[in-house]
């Protein structure tokens, strides 16, 4: 077999890792025409008109003329976009096909074996609401179009879709992802356009979406493997070659989720390998609205379906596709972005540069391959927002090595007079060629003092106003940071060069230099003091150009550009109190400078002081000022700054009375009381009840026997400064004989006591007392059986009662004498008293009863 049979052999089995055909013949274009040496650069993007959405996109041969064409996938206008090529990297107007509705992803393929090419259409489901997806395959007529869709049977849900002979039987076949069982659909081909019935592959059972597969012989055996990419990261499916496979097996990705898949020989070592971009998980307990981030992970693969991990970085790509690029004989990554290109040169052992292309297209769906027949990989990407896809040609040139300055940046902009200013830029060689003798070159613009230059790679040296750098040999897709830091002295705009050159020729000449533009303006300084308390603190915003910002004490001056607004506030701690500004910002609160000149600004601070409320006397009210109410003692008001005023009001509550203010505020009328407060005080207001006595008894109930005498003593208080005299008095209330009582003194003075004494009535030990029950039951009854006499005599010619008039009265003293009195258990009489003491002072009257029993 020569050369290129053979190269055109290991294509094919390689194809069956990738999506489509038309990727199998990209590879065949750009890694199997014998090596050029070529740079990378891309043309202006021309863009060609497409169905509505475009989303999904491959290239193939549909009108058998032997040039690329491109398919596309109309989301949005439910039609399939055939672009035929030219072969000269042009494309004729779109020829449009029904292909039902929303079609989105798609495969190419010759399924009927009629030497044309197909399509295999997928139309995502609504999951949320249950309506099911389609497969539908469109028969190519060998012109760019196609017959009627026609319906496979396969998944529900179909989202994710790949092409490749998993039987052997050199037919292909389609293995359909799910987008909500997280499964496998396989669906064998019989070679006519028609597939066996479909064969379901659980992959983790976690009811997720299959977010990328690939197919592909991922472990050397010559039977087709499934690499799947599912929430949880990518499985592995090992192919038994008879449309059968095993158990899934999980390849760990360092815990990142869903993402696409992409294979090629990243590291040269002839084992497949496959990029995989997904997220970084979500935290525990994390919201929606927490960031995930794209990581963008190279697998190395062992030949045998193990793989180890060999890049990792954030990465985020709507598009992506792998081609030599340079034609360096390695495999490089282009991945696109919302505005441009990011290209990663591949380097060796799975390692890439990172340059910025200068293709800039959206992205969306993205193809590369050789479509004007010059053997390097150009690209073809999708733009929904546009309706069109954009055609990128790669005009690379033809020989020697591509070194560049990529990724030249100056900082800050704009920046100060006297202040550093740092120049950075990258050395790359884009290759295919090494670069030897690479040299960097920076001249500085007029006036600049020159501070250092390092270099990654080399040593660099200065005379006068060039640096140059000898960064030596760099092999193609390295590269060599280069940082320059200058000072300029003068304000105005200053222009910065640089060049970097190398022994090879070098074609591509427009990426050998860069320049950089900056504005130098005047620098000015912002002092700023404390006066007064020396514990008050101020701070500001932004900070200068030195890094450092206002925080004083410590940290008062601070260099700003001219025009920069500082805000400045102030800190106050404790007792320690803001008072005002000075200098160049005046005002109570905060302060504003816009830095035209030097500047300096004071912040005055005091010690606070405070006035304490006491409340006194028997009485209650509350003091209030300014909002703040006092009700009990101890009442801190402030600190505030000396000189503050304070109007102070007391109110009593009801029943209690305004004496006056002592302390600070030492009169009685008028109320409120207005104070200045320069020195830390204290005031006092008291509230009193009215002037009044009380009149408390030791005991409220004494107990006596018949005939005996008690006393109790009687305490006299005042309240609100009563002094009058009391006159004492008392009174008995009760049954009789009645008790008797005295007190004496007859009268008193707050403070003093009386002694009360009672009197028992002698004859109650030996007395039978009538209740009032009793008597009212006597006079009831007696009358009664007076009337019945009184009958019986004045009828004693008709009936007459009998009953003898005294029984009668004797039955009514018995019930008296059963049912009436008060007794004690064992029969004898409590007679019970009500003592009332009655004290007078003036209009001022107080009683107290006392009872008395007397047994």
């Amino acid at each position: 077999m020569d050369s290129t049979s053979s190269c055109v052999a290991r294509v094919i089995i390689h194809s069956l890792g990738l999506q489509t055909l038309v990727l199998a013949l990209g590879l065949l274009l750009t890694l199997c025409v014998p090596a050029q040496l070529h740079g990378v650069e891309f043309g202006t993007p021309k863009s060609y008109v497409v169905g509505t959405s475009p989303s999904g996109m491959v290239s193939g041969d549909f009108n058998g003329d032997g040039k690329l064409d491109l398919a596309v996938g109309n989301a949005g206008s439910g039609n399939v976009s055939v672009l035929l090529g030219n072969g000269d990297g042009t494309f004729q107007a779109a020829i449009n096909s029904p292909a039902g509705t929303q079609p989105s992803n798609l495969a190419v393929g010759d399924f009927n074996s009629d030497g044309t090419l197909d399509l295999i259409v997928v139309k995502q489901g609504d999951t949320a609401n249950q309506v099911a997806g389609s497969v539908q395959l469109l028969l190519g007529k060998g012109d760019g179009s196609f017959q009627a869709a026609v319906a496979i049977q396969a998944d529900r849900f179909p989202y994710r879709i790949a092409v490749g002979d998993v039987n052997g039987d050199h037919k292909l076949d389609l293995i359909v992802g799910d987008q909500s069982s997280e499964s496998l659909t396989v669906c064998l081909g019989r070679g006519d356009g028609t597939f066996s019935s479909p064969q379901t592959i659980g992959l983790g059972g976690g009811g997720g979406t299959v977010t990328s597969l690939l197919v592909s012989d991922f472990n050397g055996d010559g039977k087709p493997d499934v690499l799947a990419a599912i929430p949880t990261g990518p499985v592995l499916l090992l192919g038994k070659g008879d449309g059968t496979f095993q158990s899934p097996t999980p390849i760990a990705t360092d815990g990142l989720l869903s993402g696409q898949l992409l294979a090629g020989d990243f590291d040269g070592d002839g084992n497949l390998d496959f990029a995989f971009q997904g997220t970084t998980p979500r935290s525990s307990g994390c919201n929606e609205i927490c960031i995930t981030l794209p990581v963008l992970h190279l697998y190395r693969g062992n030949g045998d379906g193990t793989f180890k991990a060999a890049l990792s970085r954030i990465q985020f790509a709507f598009g992506w596709a792998a081609a030599d690029f340079n034609q360096d004989g390695k495999l490089d990554l282009l991945l696109g972005s919302s505005n441009s290109e990011t290209l990663l040169l591949g380097q060796q052992n799975g390692s890439f540069q990172s340059l910025p292309s200068a293709l800039t297209v959206t992205s969306g769906g993205m193809v590369a391959a050789d479509f004007n027949s010059d053997g390097l990989p150009d690209v073809a990407v999708t733009d929904a927002t546009n309706n069109v896809v954009a055609i990128a040609l790669n005009v690379s040139p033809t020989s020697g090595a591509d070194v560049a300055v990529v990724a030249p940046s100056v900082s800050p902009e704009p920046v100060g007079a006297g202040a550093n200013l740092t120049y950075k830029a990258t050395v790359v060689n884009e290759g295919p060629k090494d670069a030897t003798g690479v040299t960097f070159t920076d001249t500085l613009a007029k006036g600049m003092t020159f501070v250092s230059a390092t270099s990654a790679q080399g040593t660099c040296s200065e005379v006068g106003e060039t640096v140059t750098c000898d960064v030596g040999d760099l092999a193609s897709a390295f590269a060599s940071s280069i940082t320059i830091v200058a000072t300029p002295s003068a304000s105005g705009t200053i222009t910065n060069s640089m060049a970097v050159s190398a022994n090879e020729a070098d074609l591509a000449t427009t990426n050998n230099s860069a320049m950089q533009m900056s504005t130098v303006v005047p620098v000015y300084t912002l002092t700023t003091s404390i006066i007064g308390d020396q514990s008050g603190q101020i701070g500001g915003s932004p900070s200068g150009i030195d890094g450092l910002g206002i925080n004083c004490p410590g940290a008062c001056t601070a260099r700003y550009l001219a025009g920069t607004v500082v805000d400045l506030a102030y800190y106050q701690s404790g007792n320690t109190l803001f008072s005002s500004w000075g200098g160049a910002c005046t005002g109570p609160s905060g302060c504003e400078i816009t830095m035209d000149s030097d500047k300096s600004v004071t912040a005055s601070f005091a010690t606070g002081v405070t006035l304490t409320v006491n409340l006194a006397g028997d009485g209650r009210g509350e003091v209030s000022s300014g909002g703040i109410v006092c009700t009990t003692g101890n009442c801190v008001l402030g600190p505030v700054l000396p000189g503050s005023a304070f109007t102070l009001l007391a109110s009593p509550f009801v029943g209690s009375s305004f004496v006056g203010w002592s302390g600070a505020c030492s009169d009685t009328d008028p109320n409120p009381c207005a104070i200045t407060l320069n020195a830390s005080s204290s005031i006092t207001a008291t509230f009193n009840l009215p002037p009044d006595f009380s009149v408390s008894p030791t005991q409220e109930s004494l107990s006596l026997t018949a005939g005996a005498q008690i006393t109790d003593v009687l305490s006299f208080g005042a309240q609100g400064g009563f002094s009058g005299t009391i006159s004492l008095s008392c009174s008995v209330n009760g049954p009789t004989p009645m008790a008797t009582c005295a007190i004496a003194p007859s009268s008193v003075t707050a403070g003093g006591n009386a002694t009360l004494t009672i009197t028992a009535p002698a004859s109650v030990a030996s007395a039978s007392p009538l209740s009032e029950r009793n008597l009212m039951a006597l006079a009831l009854v007696i009358p009664g059986f007076l009337v019945m006499g009184v009958g019986n005599i004045g009828l004693s010619k008709r009936r007459r009662y009998r009953l003898p008039f005294a029984g009668l009265i004797g039955l009514t003293i018995a019930m008296i004498a059963c049912g009436g009195g008060q007794s004690s258990p064992s029969g004898s009489k409590d007679y019970v008293y009500t003592v009332s003491v009655i004290a007078t002072s003036g209009a001022t009257h107080h009683t107290t009863a006392i009872t008395v029993t007397v047994r």
